[in-house]
């Protein structure tokens, strides 16, 4: 097939390095819009231009209605390089995630996709960070790269929206020099069932009355036309375990992965730390508050994705105990605390839903946000962290982990900052549900127990120590099954999964907390002076069932193993049968003496 050059085929001359035609940088603004068309239909005309159903010529090519390829029209190329980077972004992580283009000006093909992180997203629209963008798209100028579109993925549908053709119009116009009046917009849509990928060429041009048309073209990575979806069955796993690339020959490609070195601020603690499996790994965080020294820590650690999920805006009464800064406030917690980790490492991937764990976010948008295809198949790869202060948010997140059979972690700061506790469980290792450890707390609140305490009189260094707890069991509990000496040390711990720190001498009178002082029974004074404030206990904890002394638990059934309960609550905004619950997870329930523990009665949280 004859080569097109790219400078020749999108026509006009580039400008000097560093300017955009008329000063102006790429526009702001939205794509998809939540509105996809019919598969098959990709050509905008006027209700007028639909009737006459006229012909449209340029360069590019010429088409009717826009149903087919155009004859001659611009191809999408990429290397087989770009191919992978955008497999491994826009189709490996939830929808509305885009990025820009940008092809060699010699070939034409395209050899540079920049992935925008800092974009804007929510379910049904991408809004590109313009301001980054320019910023790369100038860079690439001085590389003899030059901008030639904008990529971006969709829920289902592979065809573009008006909100797509509305935003590719104003780039078009924006800058007729550079982009000669046509650039590419493919999109990216991804089948979880099928672990495949499609990437759904597309080049939209200005048409005669000024409107942009967007037209489906031919898509070729490394000269090799790609019709098919793109199988992501091997894209995920480990270089050792992954079978042979299949041969040139089959319609798909199959991306194997190739381990990467260890970028130089990893380095030094990649023998405990090792970087390829926590690149790996998701942190969900609801409740990002007093989470932000948590979430920095594992981002330092090379913790490779987070997703943010908190409704609340930085206040002044948030500097002195959330660590956050006066030039924040008014933003969004989840979007300060994204510029940290980006800060961090700028490959860090960072999903925020900006909105509170309520009714209104569902279970589905929340599976999306994080990945529906991790969470089925790789839930080990992922922890899921209750650190909101509003119990009926904090009781959900129990349900969630429970749900999707994924490890948790949570964790509450006393009253006054005198102590604080942190809760951890992991499916097939620990026995006892976070409800069954507070079931106390939960009969509280059912008793009408009114959520009174704040962080009026709580130092930051409480949180900050909490959070150092937090910390360490995450990454225990991330790194679990590997052959790092933190994953190894969570077999240890075993059921002793809930944590009492007490930060002051009084904190078990004051707060009612008689693990404290239970602790120090059997010492005497000399002893006990060695202990004179904090101290930390290590709770060992049963499932709730009648022969531990407890009814059965209505979120676990006391099965004693989590992963029976998995997939066993359809929505956690809603009750569900206990008896029902019971019944499906008792004939595997293991035998109760096999468990030890006790209860512990906590003060508010």
């Amino acid at each position: 097939m004859k080569q097109i050059s790219y400078a020749a085929s999108m026509g006009g001359e580039s400008l000097p390095t560093g300017t955009f035609h008329g000063g102006e940088s790429l526009p702001t603004g939205t794509f998809h819009g939540g509105e996809s068309l019919p598969t098959g239909t990709f050509h905008f005309l006027s209700p007028s231009d639909r009737g006459e159903k006229k012909h449209r010529n340029d360069s590019a090519g010429e088409t009717e209605g826009g149903d087919a390829p155009p004859s001659g029209a611009l191809p999408l190329r990429v290397s087989k390089e770009v191919l992978d980077r955008i497999l491994r972004t826009l189709g490996s992580m939830p929808p509305e995630q885009g990025g820009a283009l940008g092809a060699d000006r010699q070939t034409g093909i395209i050899t540079q996709f920049y992935f925008d992180q800092s974009s804007r997203r929510t379910a049904g629209t991408y809004s590109p960070d313009s301001a980054k963008v320019t910023k790369i798209i100038e860079q690439w100028k001085s590389q003899g790269i030059r901008f030639c579109g904008m990529i971006h993925s969709h829920p289902i549908s592979g065809g573009p929206s008006e909100g797509d053709r509305s935003y590719a119009e104003r780039i078009l116009r924006a800058m007729p020099e550079t982009l000669g009046g046509k650039m590419f917009l493919p999109i990216v849509t991804r089948d979880t069932v099928r672990k495949t990928v499609s990437v759904h060429a597309f080049l939209a041009r200005l048409g005669k009355k000024g409107r942009a048309e967007i037209l489906p073209t031919d898509f070729y990575a490394d000269d090799r036309k790609i019709a098919e979806p793109i199988s992501t069955v091997d894209l995920f796993r480990p270089a050792a375990e992954a079978p042979q690339q299949k041969p040139v020959e089959t319609p798909a490609i199959t991306c194997v992965p190739v381990s990467k070195p260890v970028p130089a601020i990893f380095q030094r603690n990649a023998s405990i730390l090792p970087f390829e499996a926590l690149s790996r790994r998701t942190v969900v965080v609801i409740g990002c508050g007093g989470a932000r020294g948590f979430c920095e820590s594992l981002a330092r650690s090379a913790v490779g994705r987070f997703v943010l999920v908190d409704g609340d805006t930085v206040s002044e009464s948030n500097i002195a105990t959330q660590g956050t800064y006066t030039d924040e406030i008014g933003r969004y917690k989840t979007e300060v605390i994204a510029e940290t980790l980006r800060r961090i490492n700028p490959d860090v991937q960072v999903t925020e839903l900006r909105r509170f764990l309520d009714d209104s976010l569902t279970d589905s948008a929340l599976e999306e946000a994080i990945g529906a295809e991790q969470l089925l198949h790789r839930p080990e790869e992922i922890l899921l962290c209750g650190c909101t202060d509003n119990f009926a948010a904090q009781d959900r997140t129990v349900k969630l982990a429970l749900k999707w059979g994924v490890p948790y972690l949570a964790a509450q700061l006393y009253a006054e900052g005198r102590g604080g506790e942190v809760l951890f469980t992991y499916p097939g290792l620990t026995a006892a549900c976070p409800r069954c450890m507070l079931s106390s707390r939960y009969q509280a609140y059912a008793d009408g127990a009114a959520e009174t305490v704040t962080s009026e009189g709580a130092p930051i260094y409480g949180t900050e120590r909490v959070n150092a707890l937090k910390s360490h069991l995450a990454l225990s509990m991330l790194l679990c099954g590997t052959e790092s000496r933190i994953g190894k040390e969570l077999t240890q711990l075993c059921d002793r999964n809930l944590v009492l720190l007490s930060f002051t001498g009084d904190c078990g009178e004051r707060l009612g907390i008689t693990a404290f002082r239970r602790n120090l029974e059997g010492l005497d004074a000399e002893q006990r002076a060695a202990f004179p404030t904090e101290q930390t206990v290590w709770l060992a904890q049963k499932p709730d069932r009648p022969e531990n002394g407890y009814p059965f638990c209505p979120y676990c059934g006391g099965t004693g193993d989590l992963r029976n309960v998995k997939g066993l609550i359809a929505d956690t905004r809603q009750p569900y049968s206990l008896s029902a619950l019971i019944a499906a997870v008792q004939p595997r329930t293991a035998p109760a003496a096999e468990r030890m523990g006790t209860h512990e009665i906590h003060g508010d949280s």
